[in-house]
């Protein structure tokens, strides 16, 4: 962890030579929980906070600290973007913790699967794939242009992959962490696309 972080300060000073002050925060604060996350008395991962911060930091801070760089300034199409990217990084995040609620369980690790449960669990990763398409629908809408509902063309995959969620279980999620991250994959690429082509 350590040597990822000093990886990460060394590979973040020109962007904060070109961003300043704002950079400087994201940057600290994204280091600050990548430790909290799993260490200290109170490990973040143990308080049910794993999606929603992955939500944040490989969402919402990714594409909008990226923009910025560019910029100088966020407008609010990279935070519609930002979060339907979101929506799939803690997508991941859910089906890794599905699939850890036997060992979490006992662990006393109380991830939000724990805490809710293997069916909510289940309906959490479906709601949140559904809120990456819906988010790029209103995109389109704001921007006025069609581009950003290119990303229809993999709604098919995310189907399966809500229904092979459904009915797999401890390390056959494996195949679904897979699946779902290939799916982010494409549908930034396509969201991406779209938001270039118009």
């Amino acid at each position: 962890m350590w040597i990822s972080l000093t990886v990460a300060v060394v590979a973040g000073v020109p962007l904060v030579w070109r961003g300043g002050v704002p950079i400087v925060l994201i940057g600290l604060t994204s280091m600050l929980c990548a430790v909290a996350y799993s260490a200290g008395p109170y490990p973040l991962a143990s308080l049910g906070l794993g999606e929603l911060l992955a939500f944040v930091f490989f969402g919402l801070v990714a594409v909008a600290g990226t923009t910025y760089l560019h910029l100088a300034h966020v407008p609010a199409a990279a935070l519609l973007a930002g979060a339907a990217v979101g929506c799939f990084a803690a997508a991941i995040m859910s089906v890794n913790n599905l699939r850890d609620i036997p060992t979490d369980a006992p662990a006393g690790k109380r991830t939000l699967a724990v805490r809710i449960g293997v069916e909510r669990a289940r309906v959490l990763y479906g709601v949140l794939l559904a809120s990456a398409f819906l988010l790029a629908v209103v995109l389109a809408v704001y921007e006025g242009r069609w581009g950003p509902l290119s990303v229809g063309l993999v709604a098919p995959l995310a189907v399966n992959e809500v229904r092979a969620v459904a009915a797999r279980r401890g390390a056959e999620l494996n195949l679904s962490l897979a699946g779902t991250a290939r799916l982010e994959l494409l549908f930034g690429a396509l969201l991406a696309a779209g938001l270039v082509a118009g």
